[in-house]
Order: C-alpha cells, then sequence, then structure tokens
C-alpha cells in the first residue's frame, strides 16, 4: 500500500421512497467530500415515482447517477446494481454503501477512511453508529451458533403464518395459529439483551460482524468480488452474510469509532408500509427467508467441484451429471461460462433449475481459463475443491471415497488421487503420446496416469517432491482445502493466457502447502484427446501458446519475493522452461502453415522477464540469456 496515493470514493445511496430522505442524504455527501464526489443513486422501482423526480432534479449534475430498476431487487441486490456501477465504469478505489437514511457527520472522512485502510489493510469498514441520538448496536463480535439461527427460523415462520392468517375467516385463523405455535415447538423466551460496557464502542475492533446501514468497501475487497452482498436475499441478514464472506476469503472487517454516522432507521420501509400488520408480514416473510440462505451457507458443504466451461456443449452434461450421480449431497457445483458461442450456458441453466446444488455464472465474454478457474474458486462454498474440467468427468462413488480418505488422514491441506485416461484413437498425435506414455518406465500408463507420491509430505517436501518430478502438476487429480486454493490463485496474477495454467497454480500451491497425501485410488477420468492438437494450431494459437512463457517469468518473481529463489527453485524453474520451448520449437517444426522466421522472433520476444526485471535485474538478465541460447539451440536442431 502507497502513503502517498491519491484514492478515489464512490457512494451508493438505495433509494425506495422518502425522497426528501435522500436528497438530504446526498447533500451531505457532496457537502462532506464536496460536490465532484461519485454518487450512485438506485431506485429500487418506488411505487411513488420518486426515482423519476430524482433522476429529473440531479439531471445537471454529472457526478449524480440514477439507476432506476424496472422491479424492487431489494437490499441486496439493489446496492449491488450501484456497487458494480462504481466498480465497473467508474473505477471507484473505495466503495461506500449507504442507506438513504444515513448521514455522513465529519469533514475529514475520506482522510479518515485511507488512514485506516493503510494502517490495517481493511477489506470492509464499519462506522460508529448513531440512531437518532442514542447508542446503537453497531456491531457484534461474530456470528451466533447455527442451532440458534434454526429456532429463529421456525419463529419467524410461524409469525409470518400467524400475520398472514388475519387475511382468513375467524375459523381459519385459530386452526393456522396453532399450526404455527406447534411449528415453533416450546415457546421461547424473549430475548433479553445483556447489559452492554458501552466503552467496548470506543475501541477499534477487527474481524467483527458490522452494521450494515453504512459500509465501506475497500481496493482489497473491491478487487476480489464483483458484488457488495450476497445475491440470495431480498432483505435482512446481509451484514451476517458480509461478514462470513470475509471470514472464508480471510479478509479483514474493521470497526472505528473514528467514523461517526447518524442513523434515522426505517424511513423507506415506514413510508410503504403505513399498516404495522403489512409491515410484520414483510418483516418476518423477509427475515425467514434471510435465515435460511444464512443457515446454508453457515453449513458449507464438503466439496465444491468448480468447472470452467467453453464451448463444451457435446461433453458438459456426462460431466456434471458424473457429479450428480453420485448420490452424494454434501456438494455443490460451481460452473462459469467463459463466454461460450455454442449452447453450453443454455445447458447449465437447464441443470441449474434442475438441482439446487448447481450454481452457473457467466463471464458474458471470453476471459481465459486462468481468471474463470479464479472466479470459480473464490465462489466456491465448500471446505475442500475439486477441479473438474468440463470434458473430464468423476468415477462413480468417488466423492463417498474422498470423503473417507479425507477423514482417514486427519483432513490434509491437499489429497491427490489418480485417474483414468480415455483416449480418442482418431487424434492421432495424441494416440502416438498416449502410446509413448504407456511404453515409458515412469509408470505413467493408463492404470497410473498420474505422478503421485503414496502417503504423507509435509512442509518443503512437498515442493521438492514437484521439483524432483515426483508428483504432478494437474489441478484436477486432487481435493484441496479451500482456503489453500483460494489463497494460491490470489497469486496467479496473469489471467490472460490459457496454457500451462496447470505449472502456474501447482508451484504456488504446493510451495503453500503444509500437508500432503497421495492415494491410489482412481476417482477421475481424464479425456485426453478432446482438447485442441498442437499440430492444429494457428500462427495465432502459436501467439497465445508463447504468452505462456510469461508464467515462467511470474512464477520466478513469486519466489523471489517470498524469498525462496535459491538452487533448487531456480532448477524447477529452468525445468518449466526449457520443457515449454521445447514444445514451441517442436511446434514450429511440426508446422509447415507457420512462418518460421516470425515464429522465433515472437518467442525471442516473449521470453525477456519484464517481470523478474523489477525484482532482479541481473537474474532477470542470466534467465534472458539462459532462454535466447536454448532457443538458438534447438532452432538450429
Amino acid at each position: 500500500m502507497n502513503v502517498d496515493r491519491q484514492y478515489t470514493f464512490g457512494f451508493v445511496v438505495l433509494h425506495y421512497g422518502g425522497i426528501e430522505t435522500t436528497k438530504e442524504c446526498i447533500a451531505r455527501i457532496q457537502y462532506i467530500c464536496g460536490v465532484n464526489s461519485e454518487i450512485v443513486v438506485v431506485d429500487n422501482c418506488s411505487p411513488d415515482g420518486s426515482g423519476r423526480k430524482l433522476q429529473e432534479y440531479y439531471v445537471e449534475q454529472k457526478k449524480v447517477y440514477v439507476l432506476l430498476n424496472s422491479s424492487n431487487l431489494g437490499f441486496a441486490r439493489g446496492n449491488n446494481a450501484g456497487y458494480r456501477y462504481l466498480r465497473e465504469r467508474r473505477h471507484c478505489d473505495f466503495i461506500c454503501v449507504m442507506n438513504n437514511d444515513v448521514m455522513l457527520r465529519q469533514p475529514d472522512m475520506e482522510s479518515c477512511v485511507t488512514e485506516l485502510y493503510e494502517e490495517t489493510g481493511f477489506a470492509v469498514l464499519g462506522p460508529h453508529v448513531t440512531l437518532r441520538g442514542e447508542q446503537e448496536n453497531i456491531f457484534d463480535f461474530s456470528l451466533k451458533p447455527v442451532e440458534f439461527y434454526v429456532s429463529e427460523y421456525k419463529r419467524l415462520y410461524g409469525l409470518y403464518r400467524y400475520f398472514s392468517s388475519r387475511l382468513y375467516p375467524e375459523r381459519e385463523l385459530v386452526n393456522r395459529a396453532i399450526r404455527s405455535v406447534q411449528s415453533i415447538g416450546k415457546k421461547q423466551e424473549p430475548d433479553r439483551k445483556p447489559e452492554v460496557d458501552v466503552s467496548i464502542y470506543h475501541k477499534p475492533h477487527e474481524n467483527v460482524l458490522l452494521h450494515g446501514c453504512c459500509l465501506f468497501f475497500s481496493p482489497v475487497y473491491i478487487e476480489r468480488f464483483e458484488e457488495c452482498f450476497c445475491p440470495d436475499t431480498f432483505m435482512f441478514k446481509e451484514e451476517e452474510l458480509l461478514y462470513l464472506r470475509c471470514r472464508q476469503a480471510g479478509l479483514k472487517t474493521l470497526y472505528s469509532p473514528k467514523l461517526d454516522v447518524l442513523h434515522l432507521e426505517d424511513v423507506s420501509t415506514d413510508t410503504v408500509y403505513k399498516e404495522n400488520r403489512e409491515k410484520e408480514i414483510f418483516v418476518c416473510k423477509n427475515q425467514a427467508e434471510s435465515l435460511r440462505v444464512l443457515i446454508r451457507a453457515m453449513r458449507p458443504p464438503l466439496f465444491s467441484i468448480c468447472i470452467p466451461c467453453y464451448n463444451v456443449e457435446a461433453y458438459i452434461r456426462r460431466c456434471i451429471d458424473s457429479v450428480l450421480e453420485q448420490e452424494f449431497y454434501d456438494c455443490e457445483i460451481v460452473c462459469v461460462d467463459d463466454g461460450s458461442t455454442d449452447h453450453t450456458l443454455e445447458i447449465l441453466r437447464e441443470y441449474e433449475q434442475k438441482d439446487p446444488r448447481v450454481r452457473v455464472l457467466a463471464n458474458g465474454e471470453n476471459k481465459k481459463l486462468i481468471y474463470t478457474r479464479k472466479r470459480a474458486i473464490n465462489e466456491a462454498k465448500g471446505r475442500y475443491i475439486i477441479q473438474l474440467d468440463s470434458d473430464d468427468s468423476l468415477c462413480k462413488g468417488s466423492l463417498r471415497i474422498l470423503k473417507k480418505r479425507l477423514k482417514e488422514h486427519a483432513y490434509p491441506d491437499v489429497l491427490e488421487f489418480q485417474a483414468n485416461v480415455i483416449l480418442d484413437a482418431s487424434d492421432t498425435w495424441k494416440a502416438h503420446v498416449i502410446n509413448e506414455l504407456k511404453k515409458a518406465k515412469d509408470q505413467m500408463t493408463n492404470q497410473n496416469y498420474c505422478r503421485i507420491h503414496k502417503g504423507e509430505l509435509r512442509g518443503g517436501a512437498i515442493l521438492e517432491a514437484l521439483i524432483e518430478d515426483k508428483i504432478g502438476q494437474m489441478p484436477w487429480n486432487k481435493a484441496v482445502r479451500a482456503s489453500l486454493l483460494k489463497k494460491t490463485y490470489r497469486y496467479c496474477t496473469l489471467e490472460h493466457v490459457y496454457y500451462k495454467d496447470d505449472v502456474y497454480a501447482c508451484c504456488i500451491l504446493y510451495s503453500l502447502a503444509d500437508r500432503y497425501i497421495g492415494v491410489t485410488d482412481r476417482l477421475y477420468n481424464y479425456s485426453f484427446s478432446t482438447g485442441k492438437s498442437r499440430n492444429m494450431f494457428s500462427e495465432e494459437d502459436f501467439v497465445e501458446m508463447c504468452k505462456t512463457g510469461q508464467i515462467v517469468d511470474a512464477l520466478a518473481v513469486f519466489f523471489a519475493e517470498h524469498g525462496r529463489m535459491d538452487a533448487d527453485i531456480q532448477r524447477l524453474l529452468g525445468v518449466k522452461l526449457t520443457h515449454w520451448l521445447d514444445v514451441l520449437c517442436q511446434t514450429i517444426s511440426e508446422n509447415p502453415s507457420l512462418d518460421r522466421e516470425r515464429a522465433e522472433q515472437q518467442m525471442r520476444k516473449v521470453y525477456q522477464f519484464p517481470m523478474l526485471e523489477a525484482v532482479d535485474a541481473a537474474g532477470a538478465e542470466t534467465w534472458r540469456m539462459k532462454a535466447q541460447a536454448y532457443i538458438d539451440e534447438r532452432i538450429q536442431e
């Protein structure tokens, strides 16, 4: 972080009635932060037409943008619309999401936020909140046990049915009230708020549950998440879900009394619901629905199956079916479509509608494999992540076996397993390769395709095994602890390359892992011949292949910055470098359609190690000399 950097701020104000309150809120922002502040007002289809009035009112103010939703999206999705606008179109460093009944109070707000960010590196910041002149419960230290929320859900759903029943005749009212009481079980004692030492509010607290009326999202969070809130709720429990998201992602929440805001509370709800009964129905219903989402999020599945997809309509059904047919329900399937031009996305949506375990995300445009894998991994909620390529499949019963192996080995960071190889003999080049593999002495056969160290490895021995080629670098033949894999892909900063992403991720993964277990169970079906063959490459394809050299550069920077650039690491990178140069040189020789001179120039251009130059200029020069010498030698052959 750079203390001298000038950060930009954006504000999201969610509007649903209460136009004068919204105007006052915006006026306070402009008074505190200046008229050049980026402000997005999101109108959630206000029934009184006040959204249009706001749009007309601010038409002359270039820094105030009024978004009109065609329907009421609720709190989370409404705020997400404004957050995305500021993130993607205005490129704000900090985004403050606030209710329209929140008033900023201090002139140095922006400098205070940036100083706290530089000091703590927070992801989400919550201010001290004053409720109409009185102290408000502005944060909680943690979530309550999941059993508490289950009990609350039953109680609120019972109350929702009770209030709703008032619309029916008296006899039906009695029957429904009886059923609602029965659904709750024993009568619950009213919550008694324990006396709180107010002095705790005068001190900062990290990793706490923040008040949702006003939140500051930092560059750390904005870079990571495309939406500020979980979009699965209409209203209520957004703070709990945000806290859970940050905790699972290893991000810091911060409460600071240095910031102070005034909260008028319930302006929008009170404007719409004049009758108390209607408000009670609304609150009970939506609180119950939000509690259901929270309970589901607090009970993460054991496995997240992450599937990147691009133009795989011929294979994707087989792939997803292989998971759903496991008869194993402690899992989710996260599919990310990378801008497919065939029917892949339609098929994915079909599965999403059919089975609640399937979640589908769409990039909209092709953003390459690393970006797509990263997005799927970041969205995963499971304790362990299995990466499943869209043209592959899981073996029958593999998830139950994996669960058993994880328990047997006390839940390691990485559990690696064997795979079957499925070969389409129509692909002559790959048929030749697989035949060579079958003949090889290193046991890479159809029965034992993956290089696996049977048993346990710890600490530095894991990376050493990779250096010595005792374990492989496939992303798909392993169950990895979710927190570790999310951390791994945070370091995978190159997202535009789409060859050799396995080298990139696995080198980082094995350098970060503390405990590895290898088992010989064959749990994965690897389709060797469904991808693009090397002898089919165009000149454009070759240019993309050459970009893969940047991965070696990025890995060198990663190890240098982590103090790991020793002789063993240099040997590892040297092996990966020479191997890929061999592939490129062989590709040139096997493709007469390629312009040999231009192809060689492209290779030499890529292998200049510009990233490493900033870390170690002498080291970068050494690597350049080695690469150029090797290219010269291979080209002459």
